[in-house]
């Protein structure tokens, strides 16, 4: 019988439990201001920019003075807001230390990832069903803005990126807002959350992941898991909105008697295969961007 080594294989001589362990990394910045002026005008910068909740590293990366800047124009207008909201994540959170230097080092493929990866990620689902639209004729304002600000080029390809794009994400809009108590005046999310828990509880197997909408019939849809291609088939999705080729993320569920189901957390066009970061895969439960379907 061979031996179990306790020891970490890199050499060190530690056990391998307190040996070569993902550690929690946390960037820091020093701020340091030249004057007491500067550090009022930062701490309003701070305030302004909390109203579409950027990160506070937006504060010291180039992008940060626009964002304030275009929220101060009309910073009564929640449309604009909520672009803003959605930008700034996509800006600060998704791409991250990956995001370009300047606005000028923004390629297409930068635009085509935003809308095609991050609008279906973090839009509200709505009664009206017209989040991408307004998503859309934001983006392009604020482009227009844009290249008037900093003499970029970027409006054009907005308009033809999302004209390519609108049907896909209207797709993927239908079927986030397929769970009609979403939008029941008495509905609570926190309860609607916690309902779906308490069903996943009951369930035998889980299993969280990317999956490819791969084939459907009269009351399946066939879901391919995109890491292992292993295939689903799923019970509770609507055939009627489903289109083969569109990706969603969630959990997968297998009760007792063998049936599938799935609690999706978003949806997404075929466009955004090319796009799909780990980010948009790995779960992060909030009540707003959680999509129950039952």
């Amino acid at each position: 019988m061979p031996r179990i080594s306790l020891l970490c294989s890199c050499g060190s001589g530690r056990k391998k439990a307190d040996c070569c362990k993902k550690k929690l990394h946390i960037g820091t910045k020093m701020v340091q201001f030249p004057s007491p002026r500067d550090q009022q005008v930062f701490l309003k910068n701070l305030a302004i920019s909390s109203e579409f909740d950027m990160r506070h590293r937006g504060l010291l990366e180039f992008y940060g003075n626009d964002l304030i800047a275009y929220k101060q124009e009309k910073p009564l207008d929640q449309a604009r807001n909520e672009f803003l909201r959605i930008f700034a994540n996509y800006l600060t959170t998704i791409l991250e230390n990956q995001c370009p230097p300047s606005w000028k080092a923004c390629q297409p493929r930068f635009w085509e990832e935003f809308i095609s990866n991050c609008i279906p990620h973090l839009m509200k689902i709505t009664p009206e069903e017209n989040e991408v639209e307004t998503l859309l004729y934001q983006l392009k304002k604020f482009v227009s803005w844009l290249d008037k600000r900093v003499c970029t080029s970027v409006f054009k390809v907005i308009e033809v990126y999302s004209e390519e794009a609108i049907a896909d994400l209207k797709v993927c809009e239908r079927l986030l807002n397929h769970h009609p108590n979403l939008h029941l005046r008495d509905c609570d999310p926190q309860k609607e959350f916690e309902k779906a828990l308490k069903k996943q509880s009951s369930k035998m197997d889980t299993i969280h992941g990317c999956f490819e909408i791969s084939g459907l019939t009269d009351n399946t849809v066939t879901l391919k898991d995109s890491k292992t291609n292993k295939v689903y088939d799923i019970q509770n999705l609507p055939s009627k909105l489903v289109i083969p080729g569109f990706f969603v993320t969630g959990e997968i569920r297998k009760e007792s008697n063998g049936k599938e189901s799935i609690v999706i957390d978003s949806v997404y066009p075929p466009k955004a295969k090319t796009y799909m970061r780990k980010f948009y895969i790995n779960r992060i439960i909030t009540i707003k961007n959680y999509h129950i379907l039952n």
